[in-house]
């Protein structure tokens, strides 16, 4: 795994690569790999469902190492549900079954550290500077399918992206606004994800 890109990591990946099987609300996961608990700017819940593919968990070191280096100093970015080690059901989600979603918490203000999500965290509580930002850098991948938040939030994160120097012919492309369907807009609203966003990744390559 070599992390230094700037458009991603490149993944060397030996016979047992990972394998995403079906659907993400339908599907499983084969030789799955685990998140560590912790690394380069991220941590992650104490939980079992930690597993992803080979290229969701180099994904996630990835975003780590780029916001340590944009933000010295921060708290690190949390996360919590990927996958069941072999996939599969993982209540109350519908998806997350098959090593590509993954929940992120967004940051807060006055770089608060976690290890739990903070269900009641407001608007205003959020440090939308490098929740954007982390946003930003999964979505420089190519890699991302969907970005999941709920739609109140989304305003906030278009002025942020217009603070990063967005021209509004690319947001109208990734976000989705208004209750209206953009086709292929990754960004779009689900309901509940005020403190976590989740980010669904593209299925690999042959699975």
């Amino acid at each position: 795994l070599n992390t230094g890109g700037r458009h991603g990591p490149c993944l060397f990946l030996g016979p047992q690569v990972s394998r995403s099987i079906g659907g993400p609300a339908d599907g499983r996961l084969r030789n799955a790999i685990p998140l560590p608990e912790s690394g380069p700017g991220f941590l992650r819940r104490k939980r079992d469902r930690y597993w992803g593919t080979h290229e969701t968990i180099a994904l996630i070191q990835w975003a780590g190492s780029r916001l340590v280096t944009a933000y010295p100093g921060t708290a690190p970015m949390l996360v919590a549900d990927i996958s069941e080690e072999r996939g599969g059901k993982a209540p109350p989600h519908r998806s997350h079954r098959t090593g590509r979603d993954a929940d992120i918490a967004f940051f807060e203000v006055g770089n608060v550290e976690r290890t739990q999500f903070k269900g009641d965290l407001r608007a205003h509580q959020i440090d939308m500077d490098k929740s954007w930002f982390l946003m930003e850098t999964f979505l420089s991948t190519g890699r991302v399918q969907y970005i999941f938040v709920n739609r109140r939030l989304i305003p906030l994160l278009v002025r942020k992206a217009r603070k990063f120097g967005w021209k509004e012919k690319d947001i109208k492309k990734i976000f989705v606004r208004h209750k209206k369907r953009s086709r292929g807009a990754p960004i779009r609203h689900a309901d509940g994800h005020t403190y976590p966003f989740h980010v669904r990744f593209h299925c690999p390559e042959g699975d």
